[in-house]
């Protein structure tokens, strides 16, 4: 460079220059340090409105910090992003928007539409920003995506009210100038922080006081928290005081007609093989399950049981309900059938002991058996007694020849087969519906060519809520106050069945799946079920 270039004047010169780019290139590292800095500071917001989410859904913070740090990443750069847009639209107006409009060839016209549109766009945006935090915050299934909710719109037209009403006081009214001097500006902005602040949480506050409402119509108890099922519990220590609270059972429950409180969603494990029986029921009762429904003919009670003393939960606090077999009708042939059924459970009292078919061709005998189910609750040995696949006709008789009245009587109830005479029926005598097969499976196992789990009608309104088919199904049976025992070895499928207190469907909603009914089913009443290979041995 000195041979190029040997005048002094020169060498000054180049020196300046890669001076200023080697400045230039440690301010644009500055800046980009800088920019992080700023959006991670930005974040803060973010990470305390999800704090302030779950204290407002009454959830402990279960997810994990590889978890929470993309969402506190994620909602902070789209909601910079909206904010961003919105300062935009909102500093393009007037001879500014006049100016870009000549120079990117608008007239007038579309000048004045956008100054007059820019409003209602920006509501949009704001609303958006809002969509987001509600969604994004809480550890609590909410239910899905809104682009708007009822809080969202309350908190929009809050804020705009109040930053009126704040700019208006500002306006003639105050002097923060007065007060701090050249900060003023700065805590003038602060106070309408805090003040939009303010608007955004009680939105939150409004769509989490509207799903608790909802779930306490749907049967949830009003002092059980949480209301709804958390997104994630890994972070809390098992044994924990929000531990306990995330596990707690996440499930609507109905009074019988004695006065006993049952879980109205159980896991059922009919067609369930032993070897795969203990594990089905260990992962029902991990996801919030209470309720486990097994019968003597199923050949599982013994695993049941043992599911049970795994799980480490207290006895008092799952509801057990299995089911006589016909060979074992009969009052001392059912006397000792509960001796049968307690021993292989492993429990010295049966929640729920029911009849499993009216076996009408031995009538006489399915009255001995009821009978002894009556011994067996008025000796405290079971809490509450029922019958299982009893058509009207035979509740009835069975009514007139005995005392206590069925407090279930468990049938196939399905959007495609709804049972209305027997439903009738039921409601007639005060006794709970409770459904197997509530998701139509077994018109699937039985080759049907139509089954609800594919039904265009129930695909569609489960797509509105972000569920299956399935989970729709069963909230269309707990909305209707019918018990529901769906059945699955597979983890995946028991943990969905279970995640149906989220959402809440509408009473058109109900009525379109209850206009799904076909009518056919089986007649238990022409199946001679002593005649099946089955055989209860002893325990």
């Amino acid at each position: 460079m000195q041979q190029l270039a040997p005048n002094q004047q020169l060498q000054q010169l180049v020196n300046t220059v890669l001076t200023q780019v080697q400045d230039a290139g440690k301010a644009g590292i500055a800046a980009v340090i800088g920019v992080l800095v700023a959006f991670w500071s930005a974040s803060g917001y973010t990470a305390a409105f999800m704090r302030a989410s779950n204290a407002v859904y009454d959830v402990p913070e279960g997810r994990p910090v590889w978890k929470t740090l993309p969402i506190r990443v994620g909602v902070t750069a789209v909601v910079g992003l909206v904010l961003v847009t919105s300062a935009a639209i909102v500093i393009l107006t007037g001879d500014l928007a006049r100016i870009v409009g000549d120079k990117i060839g608008l007239g007038s016209a579309a000048v004045t539409t956008w100054n007059i549109a820019k409003w209602p766009v920006l509501l949009v945006l704001i609303s958006l920003m809002f969509a987001i935090l509600y969604w994004a915050s809480p550890n609590a299934k909410t239910g899905g995506f809104r682009w708007v909710s009822p809080g969202g719109l309350f908190a929009v037209l809050l804020w705009l009210v109040a930053s009126a009403a704040f700019a208006l006081y500002l306006a003639n009214f105050a002097n923060y100038n007065k007060t701090y001097g050249t900060l003023g500006g700065v805590i003038a902005f602060l106070v309408w922080m805090w003040i939009s602040n303010i608007a955004i949480l009680l939105g939150a506050e409004l769509d989490a006081e509207l799903q608790r409402g909802r779930a306490i119509a749907a049967g949830h108890d009003p002092a059980d928290e949480p209301f709804l099922q958390l997104r994630d519990d890994r972070k809390i220590k098992p044994g924990s005081e929000q531990g306990l609270q995330s596990r707690s059972p996440m499930t609507t429950t109905i009074t019988l007609n004695n006065g006993v409180t049952m879980p109205a969603l159980g896991l059922g494990v009919f067609q369930t093989p032993p070897e795969q029986t203990v594990a089905a029921v260990q992962t029902a009762l991990e996801v919030g399950y209470r309720h486990i429904d097994t019968a003597a003919a199923y050949g599982n009670e013994r695993e049941v049981g043992e599911a049970i003393r795994r799980s480490g939960i207290d006895r008092d606090d799952i509801f057990i309900e299995t089911k006589v077999w016909v060979t074992d009708y009969g009052y001392d042939q059912t006397l000792h059938a509960f001796d049968k059924s307690a021993r292989k459970l492993g429990v010295d009292r049966i929640d729920l002991l029911i009849l499993h078919q009216a076996l009408p061709a031995h009538f006489d005998r399915t009255v001995a058996a009821y009978q002894a189910l009556e011994k067996l609750l008025a000796d405290g040995k079971v809490r509450a007694i029922g019958v299982s696949n009893f058509l009207p006709i035979r509740l009835d008789e069975l009514t007139a020849r005995t005392d206590i009245v069925p407090a279930v009587n468990q049938i196939e109830l399905h959007p495609y087969n709804i049972r209305p005479q027997s439903q009738a029926a039921n409601a007639k005598h005060g006794i709970l519906t409770q459904a197997w097969a509530p998701i139509g499976g077994i018109r699937h196992y039985s080759g049907s060519p139509q089954t609800p789990l594919t039904d265009p009608v129930i695909t569609a309104i489960g797509d509105q809520y972000g569920k299956t088919t399935a989970q729709v199904m069963l909230r269309w049976h707990l909305q209707q106050s019918r018990s529901a025992i769906p059945k699955s070895v597979r983890a995946e499928r028991i943990t969905e069945n279970f995640d149906v207190f989220d959402f809440h469907l509408t009473d058109d909603e109900l009525a379109r799946i209850d206009a799904l009914h076909i009518g056919d089913t089986m007649n238990p009443d022409e199946m001679d079920f002593l005649s099946f290979d089955i055989t209860v041995p002893e325990a």
